[in-house]
């Protein structure tokens, strides 16, 4: 009787010591958050800005694995992989949009543009339609982006285009590397799309 009566004061004392072992002190947010355009790689724009001519970047398609908060990327024998502690500091699909209308306004000198979320304007003189078919660093490789892209206008449907690059890397050093590298590669896609996007107010 005497030892199961021990025994219970032993469970409840050690019940009662459990809460002095769990820290209560809030724990610091450790995340680390990243945007496409935080590096900026595009020239800027030398002349003045037409106001006039409205750009629209429609809503891009992107594969299902790139739609998350957490920075996609393959390591060297190619197997998927996502960070720990990095995330998008928006929806990626967002995130590409404002990136995309940022610079070609900084290209091309149109300075009204909108982009998804943002509703279409009535009559915009040019949109903007993308869709990424790949989009990831990897390992020993570098980044490669396999998209393609239009610019149409009131006056014509446009002409569909397909970009692919790889922005070499021996290795990725850390996150800032191989979003900066992600950086590059959509900047040389801006860097073609611009010449579509003039043509087309142009002919509007």
């Amino acid at each position: 009787m005497k030892s199961r009566i021990l025994l219970g004061l032993l469970a409840t004392a050690s019940l009662l010591a459990i809460p002095a072992c769990v820290s209560l002190e809030p724990q610091a947010d450790t995340t680390r958050w990243f945007m496409l355009d935080q590096f900026s790689v595009t020239s800027a724009y030398e002349g003045t800005f037409e106001s006039s001519s409205q750009l629209h970047i429609s809503r891009p398609h992107i594969p299902e694995y790139l739609n998350s908060q957490r920075i996609f990327f393959r390591s060297a024998d190619g197997s998927p992989q996502t960070t720990q502690q990095e995330r998008w500091a928006e929806p990626f699909s967002d995130g590409l949009a404002r990136t995309l209308a940022l610079r070609l306004s900084a290209r091309s000198g149109i300075g009204n543009v909108s982009y998804y979320p943002i509703p279409r304007p009535a009559e915009p003189s040019a949109r903007v339609q993308v869709q990424v078919f790949q989009f990831e660093a990897i390992q020993d490789k570098g980044v490669v982006l396999d998209m393609s892209w239009r610019v149409e206008s009131d006056q014509e449907r446009g002409k569909t285009h397909r970009f692919r690059r790889t922005v070499e890397r021996e290795r990725f050093e850390n996150i800032e590397a191989m979003v900066q590298a992600m950086s590059e590669a959509l900047d040389e896609a801006v860097e073609e799309i611009t010449e579509a996007v003039n043509d087309a107010v142009v002919q509007n």
